[in-house]
């Protein structure tokens, strides 16, 4: 069986039609989102004898966007916007960005607004932060701006210079339109395909939608988003050692062995890489698409091949209410039945499930001799590329933005079988007709075996070097075309 076999390939879902019929909830969304107004009797009554005819949501937003009402609603608006460029430009303020976001946590979306924020920033006057996803148990101090709320974002852009602009990264279901400014939307996707209705249609309000990949980009287009689609890529990130050190600190927790309790013993990073000669790192939220059954299948037979190896696994739950005890319980699950299998007595793998500080990251990344990645899907995969740019070999699958960011020449790359799979999704964002990117079987064991043999050649460094610099440049991008006026 293959590990495609084991994720429940699932090429029927092709066939699965675009959505599930409307509901009411959804017709009086459509009216608000759209028609910005409460649905009348009248309405409800019409769309929701339709329903009964096979009518989805799809197909209801596509009529609500050729209505008549609609039309109406975005000549207002049209003629709007000359009479706002007109006013004096002795009035205009300072020219401002306003970043809507995760803007303070350890979240790959966070970590992003900062890369794209220390690009961009230069280019305005004034620039200020909303926080749109705090929360006490994920709160990492990230943003080095103002941090205000929407509304303070009306009063500061109604005397702002007219070439503002609101940057919104995160999901489109978040994306908010203030006059005044450039509305810009980006957000990051792991497949081919974005299914989702209620984006496409929100979407509507952004100038600009920004594609962090190519690969995403397609994805936008072939799903037919609204406003100017321009690929802008994320900032490659470069790792800069971080005020004091977050190793001697930096704990975690071995999954016991097969057979016994589940729970092991607790080491530090440093006791950590005493102990064993090898010692790989992934970074990644608990996620189906993650590929964590597939990481614990091929490290168990790396791991029994090379029993001075150990596995570093930092991860959290999308979940900001389950507990890190549960979390460890459902990964230690995953990776003990591989383990027993493969007849360890111990499974030499260190999970820290708790919120931990960029010094901290930095300081798994310098410790670790590799980083691993088996997702099915990224998109983008910061934590690979924050590793790769601090000198440190990564494995990972051919797919996605892997695929597109890393040379095809790059010797630890992973075979896929690419098909549709049934994803157990808690978030329920990804189309079931979504292809991804299986990695075979044995391949990441295959390419651990290979790039542990490759670190001992004397020009391994300069090797390494040297493709991490293709990268670099694949990933290179003149901003100031952004704004340009």
């Amino acid at each position: 069986m293959t590990h495609a076999d084991r994720v429940r390939s699932a090429d029927e879902f092709d066939r699965t039609p675009m959505g599930p019929l409307i509901t009411t909830d959804e017709i009086a969304a459509g009216y608000e989102i759209l028609l910005r107004r409460k649905a009348d009797e009248a309405g409800l009554r019409y769309w929701q004898s339709r329903s009964t005819g096979g009518l989805t949501l799809l197909k209801f937003m596509i009529e609500l966007l050729r209505s008549d009402e609609f039309r109406a609603l975005k000549r207002a608006e049209s003629h709007l916007q000359p009479r706002l460029a007109a006013r004096p430009t002795a009035n205009r303020g300072p020219r401002t960005l306003v970043v809507r976001g995760d803007i303070n946590s350890g979240t790959g979306y966070s970590r992003a607004i900062e890369l794209y924020t220390g690009k961009i920033a230069q280019f305005f006057e004034r620039v200020v932060g909303v926080d749109l996803h705090f929360h006490p148990s994920k709160h990492i101090r990230r943003w080095q701006h103002k941090t205000i709320d929407d509304v303070e974002v009306i009063a500061l852009l109604s005397g702002s210079d007219r070439r503002s602009v609101v940057l919104n990264v995160t999901t489109p279901d978040r994306f908010t339109r203030f006059s005044g400014a450039k509305n810009v939307g980006l957000f990051f996707w792991e497949s081919n395909r974005i299914s989702i209705p209620a984006w496409k249609i929100l979407s509507i309000y952004m100038d600009e939608i920004w594609a962090p990949t190519r690969f995403q980009l397609k994805a936008l287009t072939d799903a037919q988003f609204f406003g100017q689609l321009r690929h802008v890529p994320c900032p490659f990130p470069t790792v800069a050692q971080q005020e004091g050190s977050g190793e001697t600190n930096l704990m975690f927790r071995e999954i016991g062995s097969p057979g016994k309790a589940r729970l092991g013993l607790i080491y530090s990073l440093r006791k950590i890489r005493s102990e064993f000669a090898f010692v790989v790192l992934t970074i990644g939220t608990f996620l189906p698409r993650k590929g964590f059954p597939i990481l614990a299948h091929d490290w168990a037979k790396f791991a029994r091949a090379n029993p001075d190896a150990a596995l570093l696994v930092k991860t959290s739950s999308i979940d900001v209410n389950e507990r890190p005890d549960d979390l460890f319980g459902e990964l230690a699950d995953a990776f003990l039945g591989p383990a027993r299998r493969m007849g360890l007595e111990r499974t030499r793998v260190f999970l820290n499930t708790a919120t931990i500080s960029d010094a901290q990251v930095d300081a798994a990344i310098t410790a670790c001799d590799a980083y691993v990645a088996c997702s099915y899907g990224e998109g983008f995969g910061l934590g690979l590329f924050e590793s790769l740019g601090k000198g440190k070999p990564v494995a990972c699958p051919r797919n996605s933005a892997f695929r597109e960011l890393l040379p095809s020449e790059y010797p630890y790359l992973m075979d896929t079988d690419h098909c549709s799979v049934g994803l157990p999704d808690r978030v329920g964002l990804q189309s079931i007709s979504s292809s991804w990117g299986i990695p075979k079987e044995g391949t990441l064991a295959a390419a651990l075996q290979v790039l542990r043999s490759d670190m001992q050649h004397v020009d391994f460094s300069a090797k390494l070097s040297a493709l991490t610099k293709q990268v670099q440049l694949a990933s290179s991008f003149d901003f100031s075309r952004l704004f340009e006026q």
